[in-house]
């Protein structure tokens, strides 16, 4: 949230078209809070609160501090100096999607390869462009400082002069480079898990009551297959002719209802018959379906023999009068 105040406030100035000044008029108490916060995140690393190496986190998170506070916070040139707006404003957009991402992330939704891509893209990519402007923002601020405030009186304020020089020739491009490998190295885990996402999830272990296999080759269990041989079981010992004709039937998926029909009418004939199509459908539905425990697979109708008290029969007795037409 402060960064956000902070990043406003550099918005409004740079579209008012006002000075340096306006800004650090209006928003230098927020970011000399905002930053000054952010030592909380070298603790955090050294704690082990986080995963980002405390080196890392010292250099980018100390050298901000140091001008800020040695610099810029004392002289007062700098306050007005147009690279005070490149400084704070490439600070600014670096950490607002970068604390929205780490905001986000914690959420399970959000987690990983969830991440919007948009900001997934500006959390590693906005370096490029706004490490080096908040880089040389920083050196044109000590600049302005060590030409403007400090005297060159004291040893400690020679060193002023000489810190910078010695520092950020080895650091910034230290930080940058830093910021690629890291950059190269979310991208290829973004997409290394959006390709295990991809990817279909592992056929669920066989178990239980399951369809027969159709196709021995490919250990399909087409349940049209099935379907239509048990069907044609059925009414195989009533009226054969209905046997063959479902039998031959070569789109049963949608040619079925024909042949439904043509055995409730062969059931209706007689009782026997009616008791007849449903034994034989029965037996051979428990014949052919199979029941899979521990691995071992066995036809229905022997598991129904061997586990006891798995299974039991109901009875539906009609109590309605048949009507003749």
């Amino acid at each position: 949230g402060g960064w956000a105040v902070v990043w406003w406030r550099v918005a409004q100035t740079l579209i008012a078209g006002k000075p340096a000044a306006a800004l650090w008029r209006d928003a230098h108490v927020e970011l000399a809070a905002v930053q000054t916060l952010a030592a909380l995140e070298i603790v955090h690393s050294l704690l082990r609160l986080v995963k980002s190496p405390v080196m890392t986190v010292f250099l980018q998170v100390n050298s901000r501090l140091v001008v800020l506070w040695l610099y810029t916070w004392v002289a007062k040139d700098c306050h007005s100096h147009w690279s005070l707006l490149m400084m704070v404003g490439s600070w600014a957009s670096v950490e607002v999607p970068r604390y929205l991402f780490y905001a986000l992330n914690l959420l399970p939704q959000f987690a990983g390869a969830k991440m919007p891509y948009p900001l997934f893209w500006l959390r590693y990519s906005l370096f490029m462009v706004l490490y080096p402007t908040g880089i040389s923002g920083e050196l044109l601020q000590m600049s302005v400082a060590l030409s403007s405030h400090y005297t060159w009186n004291t040893a400690w304020q020679r060193f002023l002069f000489v810190f910078p020089l010695l520092a950020y020739p080895p650091c910034g491009p230290f930080m940058i480079l830093n910021m690629w490998k890291n950059r190269k190295s979310q991208f290829k885990k973004r997409a290394a898990e959006l390709a295990a996402a991809d990817k279909p999830a592992a056929p669920r272990p066989v178990d239980g009551l399951v369809w027969p296999i159709t196709d021995d080759k490919t250990g399909e269990r087409s349940t049209t297959q099935t379907n239509q041989m048990i069907w044609a079981a059925a009414v195989n010992n009533v009226d054969p002719d209905a046997a063959a004709a479902v039998r031959k039937e070569r789109k049963w998926r949608f040619g079925y209802a024909k042949h439904i029909e043509r055995q409730v009418r062969a059931a209706l004939r007689t009782p026997q018959n009616a008791v007849r199509i449903a034994q034989d459908g029965l037996r051979t539905a428990h014949e052919s379906f199979q029941f899979v425990r521990k691995g071992e697979a066995m036809p229905f109708d022997a598991a129904m023999e061997k586990f006891k008290g798995s299974y039991e029969t109901g009875l539906i007795r009609g109590e309605g009068k048949r009507e003749v037409t």
